[in-house]
């Protein structure tokens, strides 16, 4: 008779459990999370970094434009 009552009284708070799980991502999407640096980025590393990325659109727009005029 114990042994069913455990049984029954551990169903119930897996139950409570799995009934309740679904807020921990819902309350975690609700949060406001802002992600802070540690330092602020200069202004170099800004321009370093604009520069990085004209030079990787370039790279990969010039086999395209040079497909399209075979073309």
């Amino acid at each position: 008779m114990r042994k069913e009552r455990v049984k029954e009284n551990v169903r119930k708070v897996f139950y409570k459990l799995k009934n309740k799980i679904w807020m921990i991502p819902a309350t975690a999407m609700m949060l406001q999370t802002k992600v802070l640096a540690s330092s602020s980025i200069s202004t170099a590393e800004v321009n370093q970094a604009t520069e990085n990325i004209k030079n990787a659109v370039i790279k990969l727009a010039m086999p395209i434009r040079w497909n399209f005029s075979i073309c």
